[in-house]
């Protein structure tokens, strides 16, 4: 409980520095783009982060299964040894494969750990193998489910505190699920977070995917309407901010190896206070 209310603190102090904040051209801090064979979106660099939060409305994965097996919207906090993502995601077909059948399923979550360096899987809330399996989760966590067009809160919170990593998911209707028993302990240091469309179950997946005819809209992510009372991302000094802002901030565009070629998914400008934002699958 303690941790839940120092969260609910930090996300306060957080917005209250939002509002105060100047936002748009006076502090744009845009970096160079981040490529991945996974991902696309923003990604916020250089600080100490505790906090990645976004609202995000789910599509019907079924409408993209020409294009890719999975839909999935992510958020994640890093540094050089560790990765923390919390992902909701649902396939597009019976088989998580490009180009079946469509098919209407709902959105799961999972909470994942990866070394940074090696891309290695350490731990995740879905896996089949005990050994790779988180510890400790709940009923609540393995039962979330989501119908396409709900729209959900995801948040992932490291307490210097009390040294655990919160992953938080919940509807405009209150409907939630938190998973909360991963612990790396007090003094980490997390240096990059991401928000970000992701189509596999690791940020680093060989994604298969067939390139629409045309630039196709894929998923909205920012914060929820009217006056800003909410940031993206939270700072270990109480400040907070969204993905196009003072922060150095580097947009995401999935390539087929993460490295340079035709972008096959991409992030578009943000608005709304740098907050909202689009991602397009290309052609």
């Amino acid at each position: 409980m303690g941790n839940v209310v120092c969260r609910t603190a930090v996300a306060l102090m957080a917005s209250a520095a939002l509002v105060a904040l100047p936002t748009g051209d006076a502090f744009a801090n845009t970096h160079s783009t981040f490529l991945s064979s996974d991902q696309a979106g923003y990604a916020v660099t250089g600080r100490k982060f505790i906090e990645t939060e976004v609202w995000v409305r789910l599509p019907n994965a079924s409408r993209f299964s020409r294009e890719v097996g999975q839909v999935g919207a992510s958020v994640e906090l890093s540094n050089k040894h560790i990765l923390v993502d919390l992902m909701i995601s649902a396939c597009t077909d019976r088989t998580c494969q490009r180009g079946g059948k469509p098919a209407w399923r709902k959105y799961h979550l999972n909470f994942s750990l990866f070394n940074s360096s090696t891309h290695k899987l350490i731990c995740s809330t879905s896996s089949a193998v005990a050994k790779t399996r988180c510890p400790g989760i709940p009923r609540s966590w393995r039962k979330f489910r989501l119908r396409p067009g709900r729209t959900v809160n995801l948040v992932l919170y490291y307490s210097s505190t009390f040294g655990d990593v919160e992953a938080d998911a919940t509807t405009s209707g209150f409907n939630s699920a938190t998973y909360d028993n991963y612990v790396p302990g007090t003094g980490k240091v997390f240096r990059q977070a991401r928000i970000a469309a992701q189509f596999g179950n690791s940020p680093w997946s060989a994604n298969r995917y067939r390139a629409p005819a045309r630039p196709e809209h894929l998923i909205t992510f920012g914060i929820p309407p009217g006056p800003a009372v909410a940031a993206e991302f939270a700072l270990a000094n109480h400040q907070g901010a969204c993905a196009d802002s003072w922060l150095p901030h580097h947009r995401v565009a999935m390539t087929r190896r993460g490295t340079s070629g035709t972008r096959r998914a991409v992030a578009s400008k943000a608005w709304r206070y740098g907050c909202d934002f689009n991602i397009t699958l290309e052609p």
